[in-house]
């Protein structure tokens, strides 16, 4: 569970559905379960640790990236979409 994710949201609130041990491929596979069903105004993801301790290539990230920015667009039309992967010290705005 991501503890300080209240940090992020300045007193709106947040619906955390994060857990230990998730991929990246795993929330793009379960995108409407963790996501979707919710119709957030904004989604903050902190993934891709686990995928590079797996050995994962950063360009694989790097495109479920675009797909997963991708489906949120297309089903909430959000704008605004923070994708952060661990190790990497800068955040990607889209």
């Amino acid at each position: 569970m991501w503890r300080d994710a209240g940090l992020l949201s300045k007193g709106s609130p947040i619906i955390n559905t994060g857990f230990g041990g998730s991929t990246a491929f795993g929330l793009n596979h379960y995108l409407e379960d963790l996501v979707l069903r919710y119709k957030p105004k904004q989604v903050f993801i902190y993934e891709g640790d686990n995928d590079i301790d797996a050995g994962r290539e950063t360009h694989n990230l790097r495109a479920f990236g675009y797909h997963f920015y991708s489906n949120l667009e297309q089903n909430l039309r959000l704008r605004l979409f923070i994708f952060q992967l661990n190790r990497v010290t800068s955040l990607e705005f889209a």
